[in-house]
């Protein structure tokens, strides 16, 4: 397992603190820090997501991809678990979208919409569901096209629906997500249904 040098704090949310920095064989990557008790659903939805990449039944779309998971790290010590991915040097779509208040042409905007539902489809074919889909968790990258990122709030699905909620009360939360993009379903348990 990599030490991580140099770190400089990127972008923070309401679980967590996201991190650039670079591992000692010279590469970058994004290190969100979480506190250990918050932790639990995104470890295990990051650890489907590596075990995907790393069994090679992953693959980037033409405009889409998923953020390429590292490994992750209890640091029992200080109560955090640490999660450690590819850095994705880009431009959220939030950014994007603040930058062209007039909008943009459809031939701009076709490869950002395509690359959204080649996103998605990649989060439905590990049988997840992201749960936070926003412009500020899609980056665009020059060299990569759009790549989702931030699975804290995804869950894993199966024929009896979600994977457990039961750290949602000890957190003070009623839903997973943001909640101005929450779904109403969210609310009342039926996230999976009908996938």
């Amino acid at each position: 397992m990599p030490e991580l040098v140099d770190t400089v704090e990127i972008t923070s949310g309401s679980w967590g603190v996201v991190f650039k920095g670079r591992s000692n064989d010279g590469s970058d990557v994004a290190v969100k820090v979480v506190p250990a008790h918050f932790s639990s659903v995104e470890a295990t939805a990051f650890e489907r997501l590596r075990q995907y990449q790393s069994s090679g039944q992953l693959h980037a779309r033409k405009h889409g991809s998923l953020m390429c998971a590292r490994f992750s790290k209890c640091d029992e010590q200080n109560r955090k678990t640490l999660f450690v991915m590819d850095y994705h040097p880009g431009e959220s779509l939030l950014s994007f979208i603040s930058r062209h208040p007039e909008g943009v042409s459809e031939e701009r905007a076709r490869p950002i919409i395509e690359g959204m539902l080649d996103c998605v489809e990649l989060v439905h074919q590990m049988d997840m569901i992201h749960l936070d889909l926003k412009a500020e968790h899609f980056v665009i990258g020059k060299e990569t096209g759009l790549v989702l990122v931030d699975f804290g709030a995804a869950f894993l699905c199966s024929e009896n629906g979600c994977s457990p909620r039961t750290d949602l009360m000890s957190m003070g939360r009623s839903h997973y997500g943001t909640l101005t993009y929450s779904a109403p379903e969210t609310f009342r348990d039926e996230c999976c249904t009908g996938l």
